[in-house]
């Protein structure tokens, strides 16, 4: 752990060098999200929990690197009773993302240096994961998604202390790894009886616009209290649509809470 630690450190200070500007911080949030697993049943589900989140920023010249990485794990609970079904599954879920954007400065509002704009390209990885922990069912519920999206920043500098950054990004490409059924299929449970996950990996589809869609967004607050150290506050709201497998659908909502403390370097 030591060693990481140092190592990490180091990183930080190589890259700060050869940056204009670096920014690492750690974030605790409040995630509100309901999705609609139809590979599963068709039932609503609710999941409220406390996130956790690692994030940072690398600006240089006209280009905005940020990145983050976000995880959080609750119980999956119906969005209302169905009868012999509430008692009978006790279902808990995570999931874990983690996203990465490149965005070149294009515009500032009103020609004013205040309000730059960027646009650019995302990289997003999405892992969810729910099982019944009451042991009525055995296979776990599993999806991986890889997608390419355009990304679009859009900051306002307040003053030197504050400032507010709103982005949204719009998946165009993905690659799903969904089950056909169940949570499993035939060669699913092969696979993973074998512990050969890469080949679990290689069944997922490919797929665009016409069969997976979503929007996620983001507006924070910054307040900079010294050089160094600065504090945020945040809103992220996602909605998505995926129909892989056809016709089993999967639908999400999720509203999320952050608030969190960053380092420049």
């Amino acid at each position: 752990m030591k060693k990481f630690i140092i190592l990490l450190v180091f990183s930080i200070i190589i890259v700060s060098g050869a940056f204009a500007q670096v920014t690492l911080g750690l974030g605790l949030g409040a995630t509100f999200s309901g999705f609609r697993e139809e590979t599963d049943t068709p039932i609503n589900r609710y999941v409220n929990a406390l996130t956790y989140s690692i994030m940072g920023s690398i600006e240089k010249n006209s280009f905005l690197h940020t990145f983050n990485l976000m995880f959080y794990m609750g119980d999956a609970n119906v969005a209302r009773e169905y009868r012999e079904f509430h008692n009978t599954y006790d279902y808990r879920f995570f999931r874990g993302k983690i996203d990465y954007a490149l965005d070149y400065s294009l515009w500032n509002i009103m020609n004013d240096e205040r309000f730059p704009g960027y646009l650019g390209g995302a990289f997003f990885t999405d892992v969810s994961y729910f099982f019944d922990t009451s042991g009525y069912m055995d296979s776990p519920k599993f999806n991986a998604l890889i997608s390419l999206a355009v990304h679009a920043t859009q900051r306002w500098i307040i003053n030197s202390q504050n400032s507010l950054t709103l982005s949204a990004a719009i998946p165009l490409f993905t690659y799903a790894v969904r089950p056909a059924f169940a949570g499993v299929d035939e060669l699913w449970s092969k696979y993973a009886s074998e512990a050969a996950y890469f080949k679990i990996f290689g069944l997922g589809k490919f797929g665009s616009i016409h069969n997976y869609w979503a929007l996620y967004s983001n507006i924070m607050y910054s307040y900079q209290l010294n050089s160094l150290i600065s504090f945020n506050g945040g809103l992220g709201l996602e909605i998505s649509h995926i129909n892989i497998p056809k016709d089993r659908p999967r639908r999400d909502a999720v509203l999320r809470l952050n608030a969190g403390i960053a380092f420049t370097f």
